[in-house]
């Protein structure tokens, strides 16, 4: 044998010897909720956009709507439901904006400051 071949045969055996340890990465993303929140109190037009799709969604799906029966007697589309439900702020959600890191924090609609598009 020669002296390559007794080295590459200590190496394999050291390999054979090794534990090979693997950090588990779940762990470093792990949501939590943020206690003070980062973001701005200002809904972004996606997020309205995809609230008021949602909730129509959910309204064609046979979900009650939360406006009384005499306002919904002059609403003839389930996104006309739905946007005043948004506007009136009674859509049952909460928004989960997601910050680095694995933190999010969590909005509901009367944290948020609206403006007039």
């Amino acid at each position: 044998m020669s002296e390559f071949d007794d080295e590459r045969q200590r190496g394999e055996e050291e390999e054979e010897n090794q534990e090979i340890y693997f950090e588990d990465i779940e762990e470093d993303f792990e949501e939590k909720e943020m206690e003070v929140k980062k973001s701005i109190p200002i809904m972004c037009e996606y997020e309205k956009t995809n609230i008021i799709t949602k909730r129509k969604m959910q309204i064609d799906n046979g979900s009650m709507s939360t406006l009384n029966a005499s306002t919904l007697e002059n609403l003839t589309s389930s996104y006309e439901i739905a946007l005043l439900e948004f506007e009136n702020g009674t859509i049952p959600y909460v928004l989960k904006r997601t910050i680095d890191g694995g933190l999010y924090e969590l909005w509901r609609h009367g944290d948020f400051e609206f403006f007039p598009l």
